[in-house]
């Protein structure tokens, strides 16, 4: 195989201590036309940015992911307590649980369009434990042999300790959207204009109310000041009124000096309105509902039931399946082909009780839905004998009425020969 030459120079990468510290670095960002300079880091800065990655990431992180086998039968079993199970659900590896491993990587996928975790294989092969990169330390690039009849990913990961280059075994790799198939598109770098001009008017507002919300103004004096003197008088004049500790501070003008103002337009002072619609922007770019970035200005407690079902079905199921396919190939054994691993979105759909009982009753009593798997929509054990589907007995399929009627007939017929009381037809 072409990897075979390809020597790895560590046995796993950075203490994850480390990548917690600088997981969000991502260098020194992209320029904007605002003049702001965008990286992952600063992004988390602006309040909706920061609501859409955390609340997304937890969400996701609080799922619990099923890990399934297809039997011969068509059946599937749970494989709760197996290895792959155990580092999804409890511990990702000796020093992250598996809260915080999938928290960062589902906040990787948001923010870089790439989550990587070092796969670290026991003596017999089998993984014990996933460890989370950079994305932004990452370099990925095919290469091809002499020949060029093979190729493959070749993932080279730098940081204070070095160069290390991995092979595909070795990683796994979760792309966001994608333009060239090999790695996905960094959102933040798309949203940069987006991202810096929201930045723009935070420091707009911050000024302007570090200011005492007041206009830029001169003080006109009489006379000549020097150089000296002018710059004292500005440093002694912003000290005594400039910030809001400072406000409707009685100002004092000595030598017949004068203030003038210069007056601000109605719009300039309303920049909170163009705050406000830089959340819907970020919004649009997360695929966040506007709810759950705390902005409710245009939404209804009546709706938020049915927006956490579109938030379940649009934002966070296309990025549970990403995780869930991505698995299936590079974590979940070659040799077992008929498993797979599956986040359990139920908890998201779920409605109140009272709507779930009536759905439930339904399903139990068409025939669809057994006891364990209502069990299973709630997240709970299944019991002994529970996967027995019932259905009604007073419930016939259309090509078995005219049999059972002309078999009830003919029981109430032997029966009146044999001088028993008749049935009615209708029982």
């Amino acid at each position: 195989m072409i990897f075979d030459r390809l020597i790895q120079r560590r046995a796993h990468p950075a203490n994850p201590s480390q990548i917690v510290l600088s997981m969000f670095n991502g260098g020194l960002g992209a320029q904007t036309y605002t003049g702001k300079q965008i990286t992952g880091d600063k992004s988390l800065s602006i309040s909706a940015v920061w609501a859409a990655v955390t609340a997304k990431a937890q969400d996701m992180a609080g799922l619990p992911i099923k890990y399934y086998q297809i039997m011969p039968d068509g059946t599937k079993k749970n494989l709760r307590g197996d290895r792959i199970w155990k580092l999804l659900n409890e511990k990702a590896n000796d020093e992250m649980d598996s809260f915080q491993y999938r928290e960062f990587s589902y906040a990787m996928v948001d923010m870089y369009g790439n989550a990587y975790s070092y796969i670290d294989y026991n003596n017999n092969g089998e993984i014990k434990g996933l460890w989370p990169l950079i994305p932004t330390k990452m370099v990925v690039k095919r290469i091809y042999n002499k020949d060029k009849t093979e190729s493959a990913l070749v993932f080279t990961y730098s940081d204070d300790r070095g160069t290390t280059v991995f092979s595909p075994k070795s990683i796994w790799h979760v792309r966001g959207f994608s333009t060239d198939g090999i790695m996905g598109v960094n959102t933040t770098d798309v949203a940069k204009e987006i991202y810096g001009l929201s930045a723009a008017l935070e420091e707009y507002a911050a000024r302007y109310f570090g200011n005492n919300a007041k206009p830029p103004a001169v003080l006109v004096h009489p006379g000549k000041v020097g150089e000296k003197a002018h710059k004292n008088l500005k440093a002694s004049w912003s000290e005594a009124h400039q910030g809001l500790s400072q406000a409707h501070k009685i100002a004092i003008l000595e030598e017949g000096m004068q203030l003038k103002e210069f007056g601000f337009s109605p719009e300039d002072s309303q920049s909170i309105e163009s705050r406000k619609f830089q959340i819907e922007e970020v919004a649009r770019i997360t695929n966040m509902p506007l709810h759950r970035l705390k902005h409710l200005e245009k939404v209804n407690y009546n709706s938020i039931e049915h927006a956490d079902i579109e938030y379940g079905k649009y934002t966070l199921h296309p990025l549970a399946q990403r995780f869930d396919k991505s698995a299936k190939q590079q974590i979940v054994p070659v040799r077992h082909p008929n498993r797979y691993l599956k986040h359990n979105l139920n908890g998201i759909y779920r409605a109140d009780i009272d709507t779930r009982t009536n759905a439930y009753q339904r399903g139990q009593q068409g025939g669809y839905m057994s006891i364990n798997d209502i069990l299973d929509f709630e997240d709970r054990d299944p019991v002994p004998g529970g996967d027995i589907r019932m259905f009604p007995a007073n419930m016939l399929p259309l090509d078995m009425v005219a049999d059972y009627f002309n078999a009830k007939i003919k029981s109430m017929v032997e029966r009146v020969i044999a001088n028993d009381t008749p049935e009615q037809v209708a029982d």
